[in-house]
């Protein structure tokens, strides 16, 4: 009763558990369109959400079947521990570079597993536009929380259109943009992604806000990060780089070495070997969002926690004498926050 009270207005791609595309059926008559063409856009959204799902089950539901003290669940008990429904909203691809893609939003909803009426509304945009001196960069994850016995929190979404332009309705939980498109430096928002959120929504959702209930706090967030498309905290499906990642110098190389610490596959592995030279930890990098995800879950590990923040002088577009030529960031910003008050001002007065 409760998802279909959210689940009617979805009218983009909605998936359920018994859609067709999770068996892989779907009716040949619509293969064509009139002219006899195979409706290409159609199956790259049939394949983007299969690459989603299986990324989710495959790198996030599976660590549920061993989370808990218990024996080891099957994948269908794994499943009802994190029950959420995927859909798309707008999304455009580059489809002369490999279908890498644009822009993209990716929504779901994650519902309480207990009897619980309550659901966390997820919200996950993407644009990336590269030209040849400059790129148009912007991705960040939102949340709002949805409870079934307080008809505030469902009221909007009775108008999903609206209601997704809404700044208001949804809570920020991090973002990346490039402030300045030619200079291209990460400018990372993630002030809220802390434990304090971590335990609202693991509060909300299951009643509790301890860690180890259905998983500890670092799963509860790579899980309601995939739930968003990000399945890997580097990039979503389809390309979707999501921006800056430290790559340790040689002197952090050196110090990785020196504490021998055990890597597998280049990430930090308490099963894993050390590296036999410096050379084996260099590929051990650390994105922006990895890092601040494991510092919010508390569990910075040796790797993570050399992470570094991208420098103004380490950005592509940076060359000595760029301010003077470009203005500093604080003017660029100032200018930016002036255009976007007088477009509101212009759109109240509309």
């Amino acid at each position: 009763v409760y998802r279909n009270q959210i689940e009617s207005g979805h009218n983009k791609m909605y998936v359920s558990d018994s859609a067709n595309i999770d068996s892989g059926e779907h009716d040949d008559e619509h293969d064509d369109d009139e002219y006899g063409v195979f409706n290409e856009e159609e199956e790259c959204l049939r394949e983007f959400m299969l690459e989603w799902k299986e990324g989710m089950e495959i790198h996030h539901i599976s660590r549920l079947r061993t989370s808990g003290s218990g024996p080891e669940l099957s994948f269908e008990e794994a499943r009802t521990l994190w029950p959420w429904t995927p859909t798309f909203g707008d999304l455009s691809w580059e489809m002369d570079q490999g279908d890498e893609l644009r822009t993209g939003e990716y929504r779901s909803h994650v519902w309480s597993p207990y009897a619980i009426p309550r659901a966390l509304d997820l919200f996950h945009g993407y644009h990336r536009r590269a030209r040849y001196s400059s790129m148009e960069f912007k991705t960040y994850w939102k949340y709002h929380l949805v409870d079934f016995e307080d008809v505030d929190t469902i009221a909007k979404k009775l108008d999903l259109d609206s209601c997704f332009k809404d700044e208001v309705y949804y809570e920020s939980l991090c973002s990346n943009y490039f402030e300045d498109e030619e200079l291209r430096m990460d400018v990372i928002d993630a002030k809220n992604l802390t434990i304090k959120t971590v335990r609202k929504l693991r509060r909300f959702l299951y009643g509790t806000n301890r860690s180890g209930v259905i998983c500890d706090h670092h799963d509860f967030l790579r899980l309601l990060f995939a739930s968003m498309g990000t399945i890997d905290t580097g990039c979503d499906p389809k390309g979707g780089w999501l921006g800056y990642e430290w790559v340790p110098d040689r002197e952090a190389r050196q110090e990785f070495m020196k504490e021998q610490i055990p890597i597998f596959r280049g990430k930090f592995d308490p099963e894993g070997d050390p590296g036999e030279s410096e050379g084996d930890y260099y590929e051990c990098s650390v994105t922006w969002l990895a890092y601040y995800i494991a510092k919010a879950a508390d569990d910075l590990d040796p790797i993570t926690v050399r992470y570094k923040p991208p420098r103004k002088e380490d950005a592509p577009g940076w060359y000595e004498g760029y301010e003077d030529e470009h203005g500093s960031g604080a003017d660029q910003a100032a200018l930016i926050e002036m255009y976007s008050n007088l477009l509101r001002r212009g759109q109240r007065q509309g």
